[in-house]
């Protein structure tokens, strides 16, 4: 239900129920008034935000990062090209692959390695006899299991495996846990040996764009191998973009605990530079004994930052911002306390709640005008210090964009800032072209805290973002 209709529908149901109050109680009435429903009037400040310019190779700076990327491809483009291997689904295989000019190839590699080159990534594919380019059954899954352990033997960890299936079989849900198969190859892959994987089902590497003009038609096509790159660049920690100025806090810490049948367990150290970049990330295996982190696991998280922060700049950070999602708890704020305080470091603790019962809208003073999404916008209380954030505006098929609510526990930082940082950070989801709506701290952590309770990513070891 798009946001025009939803607004239209529940003023309209408002109002029938107020009529419907009317008849039955005429001896306790009740006035409505539509400005009530104005934030300005629930005494919000509305603060409008400006989208940030990222920078891209070449000198480039722009806000598509689509074009931008095309016009000047990455960033921090590698010194060696990157050498894919593939796993490929045995019912697919005579399909998969083509004869071009009496070489034997995978269209799918050719047109990533095309667009792959134009963005300053050289790629090239594993020889058909090095043994790591293997096709493999999805029948049963005991058989699969030994052939996956099989396989791991012969792959390169440094490099990348493409793994190409058909989708229902992807999808196909097995064992008593009721896993499909890409939980499975992320965790024979992924957890035990370490290996990236990016998983492209074969309807999408066979994908045709139904626009008639051929300059949309071949952006369309761009646009989906471009995300399959991204997906592989930021798990071989290849950074596409950053954000041309900087931002307020030196660095940013995002905290997640994941909640997987009765467990909790810290999600991911996932720590962001003042360009918006990872300055590094790591799964924590630690299991936490409820919503609360424990004082452990705080430690080592400020201990293992303050250490690589001090390698990569040569100083001690001056303000770390830490973002947890969900409400926040002031024992966890005590801790921070303790430690950085002793250090003389200053500090800001957020919490970002994603899941909340508000919606944003705003509609313009004329007559026929529309309810929008307010996308772009925030609705800030300054004494309480909360705001809540609207960042993505989906298409009328998806419905009502989704905010989320800031919350600043501290006084460090002015609120205004705190809030243009966790919106800038919303664009340095690097992994796709598609904006996310939340902060890469918090979308990060809380997808690798999902990864880690399903037993996807390794243990205790730093590695480029995986959960992708």
């Amino acid at each position: 239900m798009s946001t025009d209709i939803r607004m239209n529908v529940l003023l309209e149901m408002m109002g029938d129920a107020l009529a419907g109050w009317k008849q039955n109680a005429i001896y306790f009435p009740i006035e409505y008034n539509k400005r009530g429903l104005l934030a300005i009037e629930k005494g919000y400040r509305i603060k409008q935000l400006k989208s940030p310019k990222l920078q891209f190779g070449k000198g480039v700076k722009g806000f598509s990062v689509f074009k931008s990327l095309l016009k000047g491809g990455v960033i921090f483009p590698p010194s060696q090209p990157i050498e894919c291997q593939f796993i490929v689904d045995s019912q697919i295989g005579s399909r998969f692959i083509r004869d071009f000019n009496g070489k034997l190839d995978f269209p799918l590699f050719r047109k990533l390695s095309y667009l792959s080159n134009q963005l300053g990534v050289p790629m090239i594919r594993s020889s058909f006899e090095s043994g790591q380019i293997v096709s493999i059954c999805f029948d049963d899954p005991v058989s699969f299991r030994m052939k996956l352990q099989n396989i791991r033997e012969h792959m390169n960890p440094i490099y990348p495996i493409i793994i190409v299936g058909k989708k229902e079989n992807i999808n196909k849900k097995i064992g008593p846990d009721q896993a499909d198969y890409y939980t499975l190859f992320k965790r024979e892959l992924g957890r035990e040996y370490k290996l990236s994987t990016q998983v492209v089902t074969f309807e999408t590497s066979e994908y045709q764009s139904k626009k008639k003009d051929q300059r949309k038609k071949r952006e369309d096509l761009e646009r989906v191998y471009m995300n399959i790159l991204l997906g592989i660049y930021v798990k071989m920690g290849i950074y596409p973009w950053k954000l041309s100025e900087r931002l307020h806090s030196d660095c940013f810490v995002g905290l997640d605990v994941s909640h997987d049948k009765e467990l909790h367990i810290t999600g991911i150290i996932q720590v962001v530079g003042k360009d918006g970049l990872p300055l590094w990330t790591k799964p924590l295996s630690n299991s936490e004994r409820g919503e609360v982190i424990r004082r452990e696991t705080i430690e080592e998280t400020i201990y293992k930052t303050l250490d690589k922060f001090k390698k990569m700049n040569g100083r001690l950070p001056k303000h770390i911002t830490f973002h947890r999602d969900g409400c926040g708890h002031q024992v966890e704020l005590k801790v921070i306390s303790e430690l950085l305080d002793h250090l003389q470091i200053k500090y800001d603790y957020v919490s970002i709640e994603k899941k909340i019962n508000r919606r944003m809208a705003y509609k313009m003073e004329e007559k026929k005008s529309k309810w929008l999404n307010s996308m772009d916008f925030a609705y800030v209380k300054d004494e309480e210090r909360y705001a809540y954030l609207c960042t993505t505006n989906p298409s009328e098929s998806v419905g009502m964009a989704q905010p989320f609510r800031i919350t600043q526990w501290t006084n460090d930082m002015n609120f205004d800032q705190i809030i243009e940082d966790i919106y800038k950070l919303t664009f340095m989801n690097i992994h796709a072209i598609n904006k996310s709506r939340l902060p890469s701290t918090i979308n990060y952590a809380d997808k690798s805290a999902s990864f880690f309770a399903r037993g996807m990513l390794p243990l205790d070891i730093e590695m480029p973002i995986q959960s992708v």
